[in-house]
This record gives structure tokens, C-alpha cells and sequence, in this order.
């Protein structure tokens, strides 16, 4: 529900069947991340509370964000993240209160992606900047905790939120000092050092009675050290490394005229691929062609600007404890209007080439060829054993077939989480029933005819 709030303390309630809410599950259920997309009400009002209620059997969630509304962006949306545990990660003792944190204010930028089941992965290392960490150099801190946990990643359009996150105090291990001589963990070591960056923290900690399922910011009680906790918070600025990326490749992408373009960075789009080993990020980045763009609107004659392309992307690696980098594969094309489509498809079909699904179950199938093809996805929560069957889609492979045997599952290529949404319900759908991949509950909804 909304609750208006306004300065005479009169209440107005609003409808939550008109405000989208998706939220990711992870796959052992014990980790949940709720995206309350503000901009889609239709109501504007000064401050409203949003309430989520997760009733599993004897087991009570609410959690509630009070949250400033903020302007839209052109390209965006704003709304509020909460970061809370699931069953699972709580175990049979139900503790008196339980600890979640909210985002109030964020851009929610991870909808217009190919998925947003590559925000949430697990880890089982963190970052912890302390006291003494020198900030002259590209290591983002110089103490790592070795810990079976989470990490969460919210886009916010020039770049990505970094929340490194323990579900238990007891999984902390050990504290082992990192090495500034170690060689870095990728090929280049950037000029910047301010690509990835550990910074205080923007969550709010509040804590949901379990009992009378209230919900209010309390001091830490006993309970709170065995529940999930924000060891660290990063930043990763798409924009600082991809000017790192330009000023390296200046003569590549530019040619002789490179000393002569300016600093301002070009039109791009971004995707996270996946996370790596726990301290990797893969990403695609896409970006227009300056020289294209400065050609096109100059007296160049057509011959010259085919020659030149009009966009680039490129695949690689960043480890996010040292912002070391590593390019994989650049690809150019002749078009730039739709950046946003090009590169969900790179990254799509990129991990479908990692996770064999699809057509690239057949050896023959490479990336080369799948962007020629017309594949189409779905985010439904579901093992599908024909998304990897050979017999099926090597059919499609060999005999060049316009049309693929079935939509792909998002929950295929990245299996570590699951997206559930009230979409049925802002949009009228009937839903036959509700279930979890890898958690032994499901809502099942059965029509009988009256007599």
C-alpha cells in the first residue's frame, strides 16, 4: 500500500496494484533485493510508505521504505531498493526482530537491461577499507574478509551501487592483509584510480517486528549479529573507465585525428555480464563513434564515413579490488541509433555462449553467427531441459531455421537468482500458481465450478 502524508496528518491510501515491484530471490532463498519503482505512480505526494508483506507459513516480512519521490530522469526511474533475508537466510529461529536495509532514493537503471538476475551473486570475499588504507593508489582497499556471502549490484545509469553482503556474522573466517606488490589480477592497470572505489555507506538499517510485523528504525539488539549485514559499499563509474578505455585506444578508435576530438565522453550503454571468482566483473560496454558523428556533420564525402564505423563495443574483465582491467574482444558496427538493443544482445548471447544454452549447445554456433539470429527470452522462473538439447536446436543450427524451437529462460543463463514481480497483478493477469526453483514451497490456485 501507499500512505500519503501530509503536513495536517491526514492519510490518504493509494492503490499498490499500479506500482511495480519486482524483487530477486536467491536461489538457496536466503538473500531477497525489492525495486519499488516510485516514477510509475501516478499519485506525486511528499512522502509515502511502502509495505511488503511475505507471509511463508508461520513466517512474517515487512518491509517498509519511506522514501522523498524524486524527478524522473529522461532514461530512468527512480524508487526505493531494500536489501532484506528470506526464510533461509533466517533459519527455525525466527529472532523477535529482523534487520533489512532500504535505498531510499535510488536510480533504479537495472530495467532497462537484458535481466536483472545479473545484479545479485554470490561471493566468498569482501573488501574492508580500514583506518590506515592509502587512497594513492588503484588497490580500493588493503584488507579483505574471507566470507560465504552476497554481492548485490544496483545500476544506476553511470554505473553500478556495490553492496558486499554477510547473512551471518559466524561466516567471517579470517582477515588476510592484501599485498600492494602482487601483481594486478588483469592486463592493464589504469591511469585513474577513482574507476572503482569503496565509499560510506547509503543504506539505512531499520528492523520488522516479527511478531506485530511493525516496522521502525530500533538500536542493534542480540539478534542483529547473526542477521545480514553490509560489510562494504563500492562504486564502480562506467564513465571513468571507459575514458580510461578512450585515452588508451585513442589512435584505434580515432586514427590520426584523435589529438583533435574531444574530451567529452561519447554517447555509450553498459552490461554487467557476470561477476567472476568473486572480485571480477565481466562487463559490455557500447559506445557511438565520435569521428563518425563529427564525420556525418562535416562536407565528408559518403565513401569516407562507410569506411569509418559508427559505433564500438568491447567485452572485458575489471577486477574490482585493484580496477585492473582486461579488454577480451572489441566489435564495431555500421549503426548507432539503438545502443541500448545492441548491447543486450552482446551481453545475451555472450552468456549464453558461457552457459551452452540455446543454439550454442551446438559446437558450431558461435557468437559470430547468434547475431545474426532472432533468439527471444523470457524471465519465468523454470528449468527447461530442451534449452539445451542438441537434437533440437542443432535443427535450427544446420538448416539455417528463421525461427528458434522456443524462447530462452533468463533463469537459464544466470541461475543464481530468481525475479518475482507483481506484474499480474498491475496488469490484471491471472496466476495459476507461484513457485520457487530450488525452495520446496509453492502457491498453487485451483478454479472450481460451482454446483
Amino acid at each position: 500500500m501507499f500512505q500519503k502524508e501530509d503536513d495536517d496528518d491526514s492519510e490518504e491510501i493509494y492503490n499498490s496494484a499500479t506500482t511495480p515491484i519486482q524483487f530477486l530471490a536467491s536461489d538457496d532463498f536466503s538473500v531477497g533485493v525489492a525495486f519499488v519503482h516510485h516514477s510509475k505512480v501516478r499519485a506525486l505526494f511528499n512522502k509515502h510508505v511502502c509495505i511488503i508483506i511475505l507471509n511463508l507459513q508461520t513466517w512474517h516480512l515487512n518491509i517498509n521504505t519511506h522514501t522523498v519521490p524524486l524527478q524522473r530522469i529522461e532514461d530512468g526511474a527512480s524508487g526505493s531498493v531494500v536489501i532484506f533475508p528470506l526464510p533461509a537466510g533466517i533459519g527455525n529461529n525466527v529472532p523477535r526482530t529482523i534487520k533489512s536495509y532500504r535505498l531510499p532514493n535510488s536510480i533504479i537503471g537495472g530495467i532497462h537491461s537484458h535481466t536483472l538476475r545479473n545484479l545479485l551473486w554470490k561471493t566468498r570475499i569482501m573488501p574492508v577499507k580500514s583506518n590506515y588504507c592509502k587512497d594513492d593508489g588503484t588497490l580500493i582497499c588493503d584488507v579483505v574478509v574471507e566470507c560465504n556471502g552476497y554481492v548485490f549490484l544496483n545500476d544506476e545509469e553511470d554505473g553500478f551501487r556495490i553492496f558486499w553482503l554477510s547473512t551471518s556474522a559466524a561466516d567471517f573466517d579470517e582477515q588476510n592483509e592484501l599485498d600492494p606488490l602482487q601483481p594486478c589480477q588483469q592486463k592493464t592497470v589504469p591511469k585513474r584510480n577513482d574507476i572503482v572505489n569503496l565509499v560510506d555507506s547509503s543504506a539505512e538499517a531499520f528492523y520488522t517486528d516479527s511478531v506485530n510485523e511493525s516496522s521502525h528504525s530500533l538500536p542493534p539488539c542480540q539478534d542483529d549479529i547473526d542477521q545480514i549485514t553490509i560489510v562494504s559499499e563500492g562504486y564502480l563509474r562506467i564513465d571513468a573507465l571507459l575514458s580510461d578505455i578512450l585515452r588508451r585506444k585513442k589512435k584505434m578508435i580515432y586514427g590520426s585525428t584523435g589529438s583533435q576530438i574531444s574530451q567529452v565522453l561519447p554517447d555509450y550503454y553498459y552490461n554487467l555480464i557476470s561477476i567472476e571468482q568473486s572480485r571480477s566483473a565481466k562487463l559490455a560496454i557500447v559506445f557511438k563513434n565520435p569521428l563518425f558523428s563529427r564525420l556525418s556533420s562535416s562536407l565528408a564525402s559518403p565513401s569516407k564515413r562507410q569506411r569509418v564505423p559508427a559505433s564500438f563495443a568491447v567485452f572485458l574483465t575489471i577486477d574490482l579490488f585493484d580496477q585492473s582491467y582486461t579488454e577480451t574482444k572489441w566489435f564495431q558496427n555500421a549503426d548507432s541509433n539503438n545502443l541500448q538493443n545492441w548491447g543486450n544482445q552482446l551481453a545475451t548471447h555472450h552468456q549464453m555462449s558461457v552457459m551452452q544454452v540455446g543454439p550454442y549447445c551446438v559446437p558450431t554456433f558461435t557468437e559470430t553467427v547468434g547475431a545474426k539470429r532472432r533468439l527471444k527470452t523470457h524471465e519465468r522462473n523454470e528449468d527447461d531441459e530442451d534449452e539445451s538439447n542438441f537434437e533440437k536446436w542443432k535443427l535450427f543450427v544446420n538448416q539455417n531455421r528463421l525461427k528458434a524451437p522456443k524462447d530462452i529462460g533468463m533463469s537459464s543463463l544466470y541461475p543464481s537468482c530468481d525475479v518475482i514481480t507483481n506484474g499480474a497483478v498491475t496488469t490484471n493477469t491471472p496466476v495459476h500458481k507461484i513457485s520457487c526453483r530450488y525452495f520446496p514451497l509453492e502457491l498453487a490456485y485451483e478454479t472450481r465450478q460451482s454446483s
